[in-house]
């Protein structure tokens, strides 16, 4: 059944009063409608095109679990105008084939059809790709609903892939045709094509995957046959997308993990949106697997439910075809007898909100523990790339460094560089092991030393031996430690007094310049470091010392830029009788510029002043600004009239424009005020 070729004019019409700014024709659907507008507050237009991302990585569970597949899709639309594409979680394609060669080489044209170009909404438009992720269900777009001019003459169905265990979106299969060839064939065919890769993503799981997914099933019925209540109303197995917004499924899969990997019974309330509390409630699972289950009960939405309200769907588990495929058993598609069907809840009286319930995990604590161990050190990662090097100042980078490890990591951190590095120099092999410390965080009432103290690190510290390897160093119990304790035994004694009681030390080096060492101290609060933290703590000493060193550099070229252009202004004013002059230079904050001053003594008792700047900031501008200074102060002495001498100056700038044609700071020179207005600057100084 082909879509009615005058729905796609009436389409083509809102589509094009949209894109003026007017309001969009009737009929648009609400998530198109939606999709336009994100696409338009982020800038895009309709001629743009897929943009490619680099290539992707191919060989993963889900390229492997969707090759043949594809492959017998691709036999099933050869010979027409169809494309079948996979894309990852983020719309990137990882396999694009076509029934016509025709068909490929259009895509090649319309902006990409090869892996690594990417259907993400924000970067191209509003696809079925685009549209399936952002809804995260399977998404129509056709015609003229598309965004982009290029894929107006297409129809395309897509249909999000799920790993089969967790639930979480991993790629999208998108089928698309011309319009007028559009048949709900094909949104068959992807259904069946979806179901058929994870259904194989499935069988590539372990022997424990399966007996945790068992687990999952089973403690899914018994929750679906055991009843909660509290004179309340109950829906068993609501799903969370009807009631949770995307910060609410977040703080809920956290606290999830956590009571996994703690692997006891446990039930603790976690506030979500709406004012409302939801329960999560964990027990130990012993049937197939020793693992601990974890259930959320929340309460329907401040709002009331209305009557007319469809029935909440039974509990939504991984689809019945996929497990029974792989021999697992099938969750039930009817709700058991005697669960209460949905009521109208009062806005008024909060006791007849009906309370939803569901399964929302099954884990094993030990795999619990290194997830969310992972997760959190990836969010350190994360959050130490937004805020470390946010300035080009060394002593503030490497506060940053202290203030991010700190609240996530370590008790307390200490960064210590070599005194040459605040300068914006790179250290000397005299000083190697006297440092300067430059940033400490944690150490409220710990006898560390302060910022700005001079450090010299005994050679058999940890600081020092990892300076001296290169490597990080950990001493997990520093009480057992004898060399730490060398650098100051008084000092040393007092900190294990406080608790802390283990270190890791890290280099800090970039582009193979030494810069300085960073201590990172676990207390009594904390347990102590582990190998992993080890590789943890490198890699945020990595990302820091790179913005360190840039900072470095900045300061180096900064104050290079500051000393030329302080030795190129008047260092005197010439004596002359003609007027009285006074100045007084403040540079730009922002950096070095090119602005200048000039007192010239000229025949016939005359004065020539004069004030240029140059556009840009740094080294080039400040040399700029010199050679200028200089042309001036030649043509002055010619006694040239101040016209001639400004078109002199100018015709001296175009060739150095010409010269330096691809550096900034030139081209932006060229752009000197008209000549009137120096002849009047000049004129009035004479």
């Amino acid at each position: 059944m082909a879509r009615d070729g005058r729905s796609d004019d009436v389409m083509a019409r809102s589509r094009e009063s949209f894109l003026a700014g007017g309001p969009a024709v009737a009929g648009v659907r609400s998530e198109i409608l939606s999709s336009w507008s994100r696409c338009q507050s982020l800038g895009l237009i309709p001629s743009l095109g897929t943009t490619y991302l680099g290539e992707p990585d191919l060989d993963t569970e889900l390229v492997h679990a969707a090759e043949p597949v594809l492959d017998e899709l691709a036999v099933a639309i050869s010979g027409t105008w169809s494309t079948v594409i996979l894309t990852d979680a983020e719309g990137v394609i990882l396999r694009c084939l076509a029934g016509e060669p025709e068909m490929t080489r259009y895509l090649d044209t319309a902006g990409g059809g090869a892996p690594g170009f990417s259907f993400h909404e924000s970067l191209g438009g509003t696809t079925s790709i685009g549209l399936a992720l952002a809804e995260r269900r399977a998404s129509r777009v056709y015609g003229h609903e598309h965004f982009a001019d290029a894929w107006t003459v297409q129809a395309c169905v897509a249909e999000p892939v799920h790993e089969p265990l967790s639930g979480r979106l991993i790629g999208v299969v998108d089928l698309a045709t011309q319009l007028s060839e559009f048949t709900l064939t094909l949104e068959t065919m992807a259904a069946k094509a979806v179901r058929a890769i994870e259904r194989r993503l499935l069988e590539q799981k372990t022997d424990r995957e399966r007996s945790l997914l068992r687990a999952y099933m089973q403690t899914a019925r018994r929750v679906q046959e055991t009843g909660f209540t509290d004179g309340r109303p109950v829906v068993v197995g609501a799903p969370a997308e009807d009631l949770l917004t995307g910060a609410d499924r977040l703080i809920l899969e956290e606290k999830t993990a956590r009571l996994i990997a703690s692997g006891r019974r446990a039930a603790i309330e976690v506030p979500v949106s709406g004012g409302r509390v939801a329960t999560l409630m964990a027990r130990p699972v012993a049937d197939v697997c020793e693992g601990v289950a974890v259930e959320v009960i929340v309460p329907a939405h401040r709002a009331p439910v209305s009557a007319e309200r469809t029935p909440a769907s039974p509990l939504t588990v991984p689809r019945t075809d996929a497990l029974e495929t792989a021999g697992l058993p099938g969750a039930r598609r009817d709700p058991p007898t005697g669960v209460p069907a949905p009521t109208t809840a009062s806005s008024t009286e909060a006791s007849e909100r009906p309370l939803h319930r569901w399964l929302l995990a099954v884990g094993e604590p030990g795999v619990g523990r290194l997830a969310l161990a992972a997760r959190r050190r990836l969010e350190l990662l994360r959050e130490s790339s937004r805020r470390i090097g946010t300035t080009l100042d060394v002593v503030r980078t490497a506060e940053e460094l202290a203030e991010v490890v700190v609240e996530n990591f370590a008790d307390v951190v200490t960064v210590d560089l070599y005194p040459a590095v605040l300068r914006g120099d790179e250290p000397s092999a005299a000083g190697a092991l006297l440092m300067q410390r430059a940033a400490v965080a944690g150490a409220e009432g710990l006898p560390f030393c302060g910022v700005d103290e001079q450090i010299g690190f005994a050679p058999t510290t940890l600081h020092a031996q990892c300076l001296a390897s290169g490597s990080p160093a950990m001493e997990a119990d520093l009480q057992a430690s004898r060399c730490w304790a060398t650098q100051d035994p008084v000092r040393a004694w007092k900190i294990l007094d406080r608790g802390v009681h283990s270190l890791i030390t890290v280099p800090l080096s970039a582009r193979g310049v030494p810069l300085g060492v960073a201590g990172f101290y676990r207390s009594r609060r904390s347990a102590p470091f582990e190998d992993d933290d080890v590789s943890l703590a490198a890699e945020l000493v990595a990302f820091a010392s790179l913005c360190i060193d840039n900072a470095r550099r900045y300061t180096r070229e900064h104050a290079t830029a500051l000393a030329l252009q302080r030795s190129l202004l008047p260092q005197d004013l010439p004596e002359q009788n003609v007027l009285e002059v006074a100045y007084r230079y403040l540079p730009a904050h922002t950096g070095v510029s090119g602005d200048w001053f000039d007192v010239i003594p000229l025949s016939g008792a005359r004065i020539a002043l004069v004030v240029g700047d140059v556009v840009g900031h740094g080294l080039h501008a400040a040399a700029t600004m010199g050679r200028l200074r200089t042309a001036v102060d030649n043509f002055a002495s010619f006694e040239l009239t101040p016209d001639e001498l400004l078109t002199r100056l100018d015709d001296l700038v175009a060739r150095m424009a010409r010269e330096e044609s691809s550096t900034d700071a030139f081209i932006g020179a060229r752009t000197w005020p008209p000549a009137t207005d120096w002849n009047h600057l000049v004129a009035a100084a004479s």
